[in-house]
């Protein structure tokens, strides 16, 4: 009823696009969706729970030109922040702006279960955006039921790619439903930024890792078990142990981040006295171009990811890569032996020859820097937006029309 009378009175509609919290990523996304829809008679708010979390350390950003935004819990960090307080706050805060459809981050979060219901009692539709598929984790047949009856509570989806589709469609939701495009960042950003730094290398030099103008192989990941830093720096040892045997000079590895295992780490490149790796530490945006702009292949090792939003970053940067083949991402951007390779995280080995191959000019690397170009081209902001947009419409059904 509350879609049929918005139609008949021709007013915009607003759509809400819902984050724990903002960063970069996001901020992006919700900036060019604002722009598109604008267009298309909605107007777009984003909804943050906390401006800031115990996991990420993003710089955080008070002013957002061109974003309405609304922050439930201006105080605490998210993942310390109680579930009554974000009950009473998230509520509050739909409840003044009053969107007339929802695009929520999840189904299993405290506050997305606050946003859902508050929808199902409003009679707003909501929209999913999922970035998991099927292999995860180990899937037990109650938590699958459970999920199946979560999903059928939202109306459609924005997902990440081809396996996070089939994920849902396992879960029941329609596959006219689903649309493609959530895991995105802004590629004209990391182009144009990597280009400048390669026009002007000197000028980056006093970040760490990049005073020498010797080719290396980069990484960027949280520094947890999962994403397989040490896995990645014990092929790196083998590498070098085999160049060095081809009387070969090796690449550095210069990785990016920081976390609960950079002890563990630091203490392994110490004790088997690796050479050539520099721990750069955890980067905001306006430095990671001087990273992707410099170095020559890009790495992602880890042993589970949803997507790996590095790797589109890496690729929008122009860098060959070679991906883990448990990265989501990976059937949607990774061409083998096009625009990277994909390898076993578990079999270290094959990541070691992989780094070999790229250091041994068998092969074209900017042949595949520009083919990591093309097709990173198919997935940028716009997809978001047009995939947002879709949503949106399949959520409001063929009885909603626009306003003229």
């Amino acid at each position: 009823m509350h879609l049929e009378l918005l139609s008949k009175e021709g007013r915009n509609l607003t759509l809400a696009i819902h984050w724990p919290r903002f960063g970069p990523y996001h901020t992006s996304r919700l900036e060019r969706t604002s722009q598109g829809l604008a267009e298309k008679g909605i107007r777009v708010v984003g909804i943050e729970i906390a401006v800031e979390d115990t996991t990420y350390e993003w710089r955080v950003t008070n002013s957002l030109p061109g974003i309405e935004r609304y922050v439930a819990c201006p105080t605490g960090k998210y993942g310390n922040l109680s579930p009554y307080n974000i009950f009473r706050n998230t509520w509050r805060l739909l409840q003044s702006i009053q969107p007339d459809i929802v695009a929520i981050t999840g189904y299993s979060t405290w506050d997305a279960i606050v946003i859902l219901s508050w929808c199902r009692i409003y009679h707003r539709p909501a929209i999913l955006m999922m970035a998991s598929k099927y292999d995860d984790a180990s899937r037990t047949g109650y938590k699958e039921s459970l999920k199946r009856f979560m999903v059928r509570q939202y109306v459609s989806a924005l997902c990440s790619g081809t396996l996070q589709k089939q994920y849902l469609e396992m879960l029941g939701m329609h596959p006219n439903a689903v649309y493609l495009g959530y895991d995105v960042v802004d590629n004209n950003y990391f182009h144009l930024k990597s280009s400048i730094v390669r026009q002007n290398p000197e000028n980056y030099r006093h970040l760490p890792g990049l005073a020498f103008p010797e080719p290396f192989f980069l990484a960027s990941a949280r520094f947890i078990p999962r994403k397989n830093i040490v896995g990645l720096i014990l092929a790196y040892m083998s590498y070098r142990e085999q160049a060095s045997k081809n009387h070969d000079i090796p690449w550095r590895l210069v990785i990016l981040g920081d976390g609960i295992e950079r002890n563990n780490i630091e203490k392994l490149i110490s004790t088997k006295n690796i050479e050539g790796i520099t721990l750069a530490g955890f980067r905001q945006i306006d430095e990671l171009p001087a990273y992707y702009g410099l170095a020559s292949v890009f790495i992602h090792p880890p042993l589970q990811e949803q997507w790996g939003l590095v790797v589109n970053e890496a690729m929008a940067s122009g860098l060959p890569v070679v991906v883990s083949k448990t990265c989501g991402c990976v059937p949607d951007l990774l061409i083998d032996s096009v625009n990277g390779f994909t390898f076993d995280p578990t079999d270290l080995n094959s990541l070691t020859q992989l780094m070999m191959k790229c250091t041994d000019h068998s092969i074209n690397l900017p042949e595949m820097a520009k083919a990591s170009l093309v097709q990173i081209s198919h997935w940028g902001l716009e997809g978001f937006v047009g995939g947002m947009y879709g949503a949106v419409i399949s959520a409001l059904g063929p009885g909603y029309k626009a306003p003229t």
